[in-house]
């Protein structure tokens, strides 16, 4: 029974991790193992191990029996800066509001075997990503007016809290060719994806118009959405070209959105309570890749990924029917959210140089222009950074042992409402209501990982 009982907390961890993952492309982190991390995330091109079947499936082939382990840990930090404007000038609400802090880890792992020369098996699990933001005590306004209602503000304060998160179990299969046409080895692989998914969001001074409320102040409810998990289903191609003897490889993939449905229980104040669907899903992508190795010991990389946010991101309905007594006009649950994401393109660049026979140093960029900008800028989805700082070692312990490090630092990104936006119109007149929010983001990351040749 006890060692049954280690292996359930195993597998719960592996499962659960990808829930606490905060993301810095969108909703996806910019690399899937610390090798690629210390790179900026470039790896479309190269395949030094098993983590490729999550950027470049065509990677694993001609990579023998090899299996590879990558752990990160990550420490977000949002920031939200609310107010409205009075007939008597701004008002700040909140200044300066921070999110809860900690560390959270990614886990990201993979097992090639080469079944006959040239082609390989794989299986994997990473995380693909997720978003999402814990605040408390934010101040709000309430349904009260205070010239001519004497009610005590309730609440004050509320909390909000988000998260969505996706892992994904990542069987592949690739081909290589060498020598092909007497210029270059060309490698071809395919990754099917099986996503598996939760979504929850916490609100408590929720506020929206009132079926049986007349006048223009709306009340502040406190609302909850938790998912059972959702699968999704897709696949990732890529092929991969080498020439001059390995001196110089382009590569290039595309990954199909991953399309979720999740369904649960919204429960509104306490007592009212919703079945519910969301339906949401992770961006398809294209992307090339360009490395060389212009002298010995010295790799040169730099990929370019496109991710259509706007076709996945542009609004998400929380929709329910009421599955207890609740009072009339409040039988259907109709939220929306207008995030208005845009398309995301990705530059990655890295090098990495080895300055002995078993040690390599790295150092990266990575630049991803926001999906979110003033008219979708929303405090429980804050994907807002752009430029990410890289660095990585590696280490060849042994010929088949080898272990990787790398550290990513993204800088404070900050997105302002604009008139546009849902939060800045009466959900009734959708007329300008004079109020604004900004959310700031950044990020600092440690990633270690270990593989093994057999």
């Amino acid at each position: 029974m006890k060692k049954q009982n280690k292996w359930m907390w195993v597998a719960a961890l592996v499962v659960l991790t990808p829930m606490a993952a905060q993301a810095t492309n969108g909703k996806n982190p910019i690399a899937s193992g610390a090798r690629a991390a210390g790179m900026g995330g470039a790896d479309q091109a190269i395949a030094a191990d098993t983590i490729a079947m999550n950027t470049n499936p065509a990677g694993i082939a001609g990579q023998g029996i090899r299996f590879d382990l990558s752990t990160g840990f990550l420490a977000p930090s949002v920031s939200m800066n609310d107010g409205v404007n009075t007939p008597n000038g701004a008002m700040a609400i909140n200044d300066g509001a921070m999110t809860e802090s900690g560390i959270f880890p990614l886990i990201n792992g993979g097992f090639v075997y080469e079944v006959v020369p040239n082609l390989s098996l794989g299986l994997g699990f990473f995380t693909q990503g997720g978003m999402g933001a814990e605040f408390k005590g934010l101040k709000t306004f309430v349904d009260s007016n205070p010239m001519t209602d004497d009610r005590q503000p309730i609440p004050g304060t509320y909390d909000i809290k988000s998260e969505i998160g996706m892992m994904k179990i990542a069987p592949s299969v690739a081909y290589k060719m060498k020598n092909l046409g007497g210029v270059m080895d060309l490698s071809i692989g395919v990754t099917g994806n099986i996503g598996l998914s939760k979504m929850m969001f916490s609100h408590s001074g929720f506020q929206f118009p009132e079926p049986t409320d007349n006048d223009p102040y709306y009340a502040a409810h406190s609302v909850e959405f938790e998912s059972g998990w959702a699968t999704s289903y897709g696949g990732r191609v890529g092929i991969m070209a080498e020439f001059l003897k390995g001196k110089l490889s382009v590569g290039a993939t595309y990954q199909s959105a991953l399309n979720s449905s999740y369904t649960g229980t919204t429960t509104v104040d306490s007592q009212m309570t919703y079945d519910t669907t969301v339906d949401l899903a992770w961006a398809q992508e294209a992307g090339i890749g360009l490395a060389g190795r212009p002298i010995e010991g010295l790799t040169l990389a730099v990929d370019l990924r496109w991710l259509n946010w706007s076709a996945t991101m542009d609004e998400i309905a929380l929709k329910g029917t009421a599955s207890s007594q609740v009072p009339p006009g409040y039988e259907q649950l109709n939220q929306q959210f207008k995030l208005n994401w845009k398309d995301q393109f990705v530059v990655s660049a890295g090098a990495e140089y080895k300055v002995a026979s078993a040690l390599k140093i790295r150092a990266g960029y990575n630049w991803a222009q926001s999906p979110v900008d003033g008219s979708g800028i929303n405090p429980l989805f804050p994907a807002v950074s752009v430029q990410h700082f890289t660095a990585g070692l590696g280490v060849d312990i042994t010929d088949a042992l080898k272990a990787d490090l790398a550290f990513i630092y993204s800088p404070t990104n900050a997105v302002k409402s604009d008139a546009d936006n849902q939060m800045a119109k009466d959900p009734t007149t959708g007329s300008n209501n004079g109020y604004s929010v900004e959310n700031g983001m950044s990020q600092m990351s440690a990633h270690v990982a270990v593989g093994y040749t057999f």
